[in-house]
């Protein structure tokens, strides 16, 4: 958690630790009649640049592997003594980037918005990372007819994910290094309702075959038509 900043002699209020967060999680796999038991862990690291206006915001995933742990410690020991069982060996770490540094979104408290995934292996090695980009210019809102009800918040800045892109580290024939290499891409474009109208596959690199999704009644209807020429549009799509 974090303490208080606050001196002197402050009401209550102001001396409270804020955003209790977990910074360690302990699993036990057992059998009761036998041992050994075995313990794997993860920990959790965060971003508090924006924790007393907005939140503190997840960053890192810490995965070890098994560890042997005494049958009787296992069933038995205290959450305040969880320190004394050891991580294993580091087999993985997830890293996570916000869109919280930018003010436009962290003003209109779009928040807990993600830009990139990153794994890592236990040497470090980022071996796959998917990244998020939103209300591209690239892919404009599409006009909407008259909505009743409707205010138009007559902004840029609404989190519409509009590209969502995954790094390849193998092409068919070439490994390559982080941040080297090719991605493969999506893109989506919406309404002025937020409602999504178009998407392009990401094997039309062109961008010239989008599924179209046609809305019948108010903006929250289902899809009526979807048409392509691209048939891995659709497979997509299901996803």
């Amino acid at each position: 958690m974090t303490p208080s900043n606050a001196s002197g002699n402050p009401p209550g209020a102001q001396i409270a630790n804020r955003n209790a967060r977990v910074s360690r999680e302990v699993e036990f796999l057992l059998d009761t009649a036998t041992g050994p038991a075995l313990a794997k862990s993860r920990t959790f690291n965060y971003d508090l640049t924006y924790q007393w206006s907005v939140d503190v915001e997840r960053t890192v995933v810490k995965e070890f592997a098994f560890v042997e742990v005494d049958l009787n410690t296992a069933q038995t020991i205290p959450i305040g003594s969880l320190s004394s069982i050891p991580n294993g060996t580091l087999v993985r770490t997830t890293e996570i980037d916000y869109l919280t540094s930018d003010a436009n979104y962290r003003s209109r408290n779009i928040l807990g918005i993600p830009t990139a995934s990153r794994i890592k292996n236990g040497a470090g090695t980022v071996v796959a990372q998917t990244a998020w980009s939103y209300d591209e210019a690239n892919f404009p809102r599409l006009p909407y007819p008259s909505v009743t009800g409707w205010t138009d918040p007559v902004t840029n800045f609404r989190a519409n994910a509009t590209s969502i892109t995954s790094w390849r580290n193998f092409n068919g024939s070439t490994l390559s290094a982080f941040p080297a290499g090719t991605y493969l891409a999506t893109h989506t474009q919406y309404d002025q309702c937020g409602s999504v109208r178009k998407i392009w596959d990401a094997g039309d690199t062109a961008l010239s075959n989008p599924t179209l999704i046609e809305y019948s009644g108010d903006h929250h209807a289902y899809p009526t038509t979807q048409t392509t020429s691209d048939p891995m549009v659709l497979g997509h799509c299901s996803r």
